[in-house]
């Protein structure tokens, strides 16, 4: 179902890296059913469990969401 309000959807893999044992984040935005951004990295440090890395990663999102709401509230875009 597309819908006009933005969403992210978040993951984390736990220990992904092998060398380094740092957990990757995933973040994707949507706005329309369309992707319009898709963040992968690393996160900045070792993760002791996957609930962790997890939450890392919405906190994440998080900030990144409420950077994208303050653009499009500019935009005249209604949430």
């Amino acid at each position: 179902m597309l819908t006009n309000i933005p969403c992210l959807c978040v993951d984390a893999d736990h220990a992904r890296d092998v060398k380094t044992r740092r957990s990757i984040s995933c973040i994707k935005g949507f706005i329309n059913g369309v992707l319009f951004i898709w963040i992968m990295g690393k996160q900045t440090c070792i993760a002791a469990h996957s609930t962790d890395a997890e939450t890392r990663a919405y906190f994440t999102a998080m900030q990144f969401n409420k950077y994208w709401r303050m653009v499009l509230e500019f935009m005249g875009v209604d949430m």
